[in-house]
């Protein structure tokens, strides 16, 4: 499986992060290739590949990805944030799930934060009084972002990707741009939501895995470390860009 990890590294701290995340995916079980992708020049990592990504005016979330992935050629590519600690089986699980159902994408289950969404909890079986896990093997069909689709961690097969290669109208609704991947004309926030309408346009089958595990650390590192520290992460304007980006995909 191909690993790619989006990092800013500008501190010690934030280095460790990505470290921290990187060492996780090694301690579990599975054969990975990890390629970080790091914004900040000059910064490298252990026991991985790091690409310095030096983004042309805005840092652009998928934009990164996209890069990312034209630097491997694995059938599965994990698409990560750099605030993850990774459970031991969560790739085992992950694959397991794959070669037994018809998904394209599958995103892991995340003991902290799915325990919060009502969403989830209505699922038959995913939740139980104590036991965030019960949903065992189980995957739950669903594209909602931050429920079943989770931004900082999902996996998607090659060949799906694939299919998002195409074709959009440009800001004016003019002229069609090609699509590399991933959307890029969403910069930060709202980057997955523009995934999921790309899933629908190309009828990409998305779920979630009940038992591979992940921690996301979450709001105190993208938001109030990253956002809040002069790094290139923006948050401004985000939701109409995404509404316009909708727009402009669904025209083609």
């Amino acid at each position: 499986m191909d690993i790619i990890i989006i990092s800013c590294g500008k501190t010690e701290t934030l280095k460790q992060l990505t470290q921290n995340s990187v060492n996780s995916c090694l301690n579990s079980i599975g054969e990975f290739n990890i390629i970080v992708i790091e914004t900040c020049v000059n910064v490298r990592y252990k026991n991985c590949t790091t690409y310095y990504y030096q983004p042309k005016g805005r840092f652009n979330y998928n934009r990164a990805l996209n890069y990312g992935i034209s630097q491997c050629s694995g059938e599965y590519i994990a698409c990560c944030n750099n605030d993850l600690i990774f459970d031991k089986n969560w790739s085992v699980n992950m694959l397991n799930a794959f070669d037994s159902t018809d998904f394209d994408s599958l995103s892991p289950f995340e003991l902290v934060w799915h325990k919060e969404w009502s969403e989830c909890k209505a699922v038959n079986k995913l939740m139980g009084d104590n036991n965030y896990i019960e949903a065992g093997e189980f995957v739950y069909p669903g594209n909602t972002v931050r429920v079943f689709f989770t931004g900082w961690c999902y996996v998607i097969k090659r060949s799906a990707y694939n299919k998002l290669i195409g074709y959009r109208k440009d800001n004016n609704n003019q002229s069609n741009i090609k699509i590399t991947g991933f959307d890029e004309l969403v910069e930060f926030y709202y980057s997955d939501n523009i995934v999921v309408e790309q899933y629908k346009k190309q009828n990409i089958k998305h779920g979630l895995v009940g038992n591979s595990l992940v921690k996301h650390l979450g709001e105190k590192t993208w938001r109030t470390t990253l956002c809040s520290s002069n790094q290139r992460y923006y948050t401004d304007g985000q939701k109409t860009k995404f509404n316009n980006t909708k727009r402009l995909l669904w025209s083609t």
